[in-house]
């Protein structure tokens, strides 16, 4: 099992934007974490430090827990107008 996430997972689970955590690293505010395919790639133990720095909770990083998809919240949202429903 792989526990390496990609920037757009690592900011989708902690709700932090993107170009925010770059400006962090990028600017020496957290150490830099190790890169593969010159793309950065976050431990556990990235997200957590990424977390504490940002004052958010630290997300739950069971691999049973992370998903590819929309977060709960977003799905829960959507609501389907009569005319868009399959039948």
């Amino acid at each position: 099992m792989n526990d390496l996430m990609g920037l757009a997972e690592v900011s989708r689970l902690l709700g932090v934007r993107k170009h925010r955590i770059s400006y962090a690293l990028d600017n020496g505010l957290l150490p830099e974490t190790a890169r593969i395919s010159n793309k950065r790639a976050f431990s556990p133990d990235d997200v957590r430090r990424l977390a504490e720095h940002f004052e958010v909770p630290p997300p739950d990083l069971r691999a049973d827990n992370r998903s590819s998809g929309p977060a709960p919240a977003a799905v829960t949202s959507l609501q389907l107008k009569p005319d868009d429903r399959q039948e």
